[in-house]
């Protein structure tokens, strides 16, 4: 089964650690995830600073999962790209559109 995730929680939020445990959930039980876009506040989470910042990075590196930033929000938040947001990329929410299209469930958190 396909699943995405649409994680709209500042890092602070108990429902960002909630998406985390969800995403290593869904890998676990052996299902993949198809996208991780990351909207809102959730695009903080794509800072080095943030406190979640390592278990994301390291979850999406080690299953190689498309993690998107959405544009609007990162430009809002003052994040530009670059380097510094690897394994994430910035782009438009017609990737979410796709990932809705594509997968088979789509969860929310925040």
């Amino acid at each position: 089964m396909h699943y995405s995730l649409l994680i709209c929680a500042a890092p602070e939020h108990p429902a960002a650690q909630s998406a985390l445990l969800t995403a290593r959930a869904i890998l676990a039980a052996g299902h993949s995830l198809k996208r991780l876009f990351f909207f809102r506040d959730g695009v903080l989470l794509a800072l080095p600073s943030c406190v979640l910042h390592e278990a994301w990075q390291s979850l999406i590196s080690t299953h190689n999962i498309d993690a998107v930033l959405c544009v609007s929000a990162a430009q809002q938040r003052g994040l530009t790209g670059g380097d510094t947001l690897q394994p994430w990329q910035i782009s438009g929410l017609g990737q979410w559109a796709e990932a809705l299209r594509d997968s088979d469930r789509v969860l929310s958190f925040g």
